[in-house]
């Protein structure tokens, strides 16, 4: 009887433990992203610990920017994105746009880069390869501090139809005939 009663006690205090635990995985609302277990989020808690800060503002009172601005970052992708990789890897014909997210951190350095989509082809590999070279940024600010805040770049990649004309293959490696 008494074995019982304790056993009951130990379990009441589990199970309050256990409610009181999942309140604080829940987090508060707001405008922080503390629930690493989404989809849509890159880092694991894990990754996270040994930051100075694991806070993720997903929305911030100044957004990150790229040294330049706007057109300073298209310019950069554009002219290191190489847009021959997915015709190159077999992509059919069509428009693709790919999703990269990645983090900016406190000190602007570009962290925990990673693409959303799925299309093969070497196209979100790509982006990520060229958003990976790029310098610090400008980071994003929330009451007064830098933060590190997380950003969504898409990218579309056009594929045009292939001429269909045809070669013969004596041809590619015939000499100039006189």
């Amino acid at each position: 009887m008494i074995a019982d009663r304790k056993y009951i006690y130990a379990m009441k205090r589990i199970t309050a433990l256990m409610i009181v635990l999942s309140l604080f995985a829940i987090g508060k609302k707001g405008n922080a992203n503390n629930n690493f277990n989404n989809r849509d989020t890159i880092p694991s808690v894990e990754s996270l610990r040994a930051a100075k800060d694991s806070l993720l503002f997903t929305t911030v009172e100044k957004d990150a920017t790229y040294p330049g601005g706007c057109q300073a970052w298209l310019d950069f992708l554009s002219s290191h994105v190489n847009a021959d990789v997915p015709l190159l890897c077999g992509a059919k014909p069509g428009s693709y746009t790919v999703a990269i997210q990645f983090i900016v951190e406190p000190d602007g350095k570009v962290t925990h880069v990673k693409g959303l989509t799925h299309f093969g082809f070497g196209m979100e590999r790509e982006v990520v390869r060229v958003i990976r070279k790029s310098k610090q940024w400008e980071p994003a600010m929330q009451n007064g501090r830098y933060v590190r805040a997380y950003r969504k770049q898409p990218m579309t990649f056009n594929i045009a139809e292939a001429p269909k004309t045809k070669i013969k293959f004596s041809d590619l490696f015939s000499r100039d005939k006189k």
